[in-house]
């Protein structure tokens, strides 16, 4: 397995994104999410940057994907800036940090 800090940056290019279909992405936030909601019930000292930061990426990325699927008239940003995105928004939603940190 690959550290999540790997997935980030995956979720961030441009290049990668012909094999993440919306199935494979989807799966992957509800079983991250259901796994994250277990893991922070724990009483075990564990971080929550990166578990917010990687289903924000996944969530902004689904995002990405389907905007490009709608072949709107005008151009649209990569999927991976839409993970971007996302990560910045869940991190600053979720943890309270005003959105010059997060960025």
């Amino acid at each position: 397995f690959k550290p999540p800090e790997d997935g980030i940056k995956t979720l961030y290019s441009r290049e990668n994104s012909a094999h993440m279909c919306l199935r494979d992405l989807a799966l992957v936030l509800l079983s991250y999410i259901a796994l994250n909601i277990g893991m922070m019930g724990l009483a075990v000292p564990m971080g929550s940057f990166i578990p917010f930061m990687f289903a924000g990426a996944v969530v902004g990325r689904l995002m990405g994907h389907v905007l490009a699927m709608l072949s709107l008239p005008f151009a649209l940003a990569a999927p991976g800036f839409y993970a971007l995105v996302g990560s910045a928004a869940l991190l600053t939603g979720s943890l309270r940090q005003t959105l010059s940190v997060v960025v």
